[in-house]
């Protein structure tokens, strides 16, 4: 039983792919987590003119995982997947100032890399309408990111901790136009 809720498990995992944004850019513990300890950078999107609109939800925050029923492989193609959606769009109440949005897909509905067609993607690049570097993002780093949008209508901030409060706060350092 075991040995088949692991394969059940493993073909979900190269079947479906999962897009994660959050609506918060200026939290000390997400720059801390996910950005390289504040050397990354953080990408802002305006999706509502994009097709990525009707697939993008809100991440539900709970105490209890979402319960998949052990019969949901026996649904149809469409009650499956939908099933195993709304899984995804749950997750553990700690994380909730994150402010998470999720889009799930089946990898039939993206498109492979042209040079590894085990990857996929749902082609963003015009939809970004900002970039914000990290505290600690380097000067070269910096200087490349400015270099990549300028003439662009991409605005380049970079975050800066506040000297009196437990805040960061975006200083434009590049603007495109």
């Amino acid at each position: 039983l075991m040995n088949c809720i692991n394969n059940s498990f493993q073909e979900l995992k190269r079947d479906f792919r999962v897009a994660c944004f959050s609506q918060v850019k200026n939290s000390i513990l997400m720059w801390s987590h996910y950005a390289e300890n504040h050397t990354g950078f953080c990408i802002e999107y305006d999706f509502s003119h994009s097709p990525l609109k009707q697939h993008l939800h809100p991440v539900q925050y709970t105490k209890e995982r979402k319960f998949i029923p052990g019969t949901f492989a026996n649904s149809d193609g469409a009650m499956a997947n939908h099933i195993i959606y709304e899984a995804a769009l749950h997750k553990f109440e700690g994380w909730k100032y994150e402010e998470e949005w999720r889009c799930v897909f089946h990898r039939q509905n993206l498109n492979p890399f042209p040079f590894d067609i085990s990857r996929y993607y749902f082609d963003v690049h015009n939809y970004i309408t900002a970039v914000y570097l990290g505290a600690k993002a380097s000067e070269k780093d910096c200087e490349k990111i400015c270099a990549h949008y300028r003439g662009t209508d991409v605005k380049v901030f970079k975050m800066e901790l506040q000297p009196d409060y437990y805040r960061l706060m975006p200083e434009e350092i590049g603007n495109s136009t």
